[in-house]
């Protein structure tokens, strides 16, 4: 039961890892979308675009802008965004959980309603074939 457990935990920690590595790349990997030129506003200056890419990390590479992203979500709790500059992201995120908890609440008891009564009716119309339950 202990070994189950631990296999589970394990692909548990597989399965949201690679969900990160695939939100991280494509939020910076796309080919053709440079969030620091996004981040710059309309009509940025080279400076201004390279300022923002060294302060986010951006003008790394890859895996070292992923690294630096996960420590700043996970360790020190301090990432910005990168749309509203001077919001934390991690305080955001603990307001909006309440609110996130209430949607999946009622939708889990909606999935429960329905799923009893599409059950309900499955076993009152078993075996009738052609004749409308």
């Amino acid at each position: 039961m202990i070994a189950f457990a631990v296999r589970r935990a394990a692909s548990t920690l597989v399965v949201m890892f690679a969900i990160s590595v695939l939100v991280f790349v494509i939020f910076f990997a796309i080919p053709g979308i440079d969030p620091s030129r996004q981040m710059a506003g309309r009509n940025p200056t080279p400076e201004t675009i390279r300022a923002i890419k060294h302060e986010f990390g951006l003008d790394r590479p890859l895996p070292v802008q992923y690294v630096l992203v996960m420590k700043h979500l996970l360790v020190t709790r301090d990432l910005q965004s990168y749309n509203n500059r001077g919001v934390e992201v991690v305080p955001q995120i603990i307001r909006a959980t309440p609110i996130t908890f209430s949607l999946i609440t009622g939708a889990a008891v909606i999935w429960v309603v329905l799923s009893v009564l599409v059950g309900v009716a499955a076993r009152r119309c078993a075996g009738r074939s052609g004749i409308p339950c």
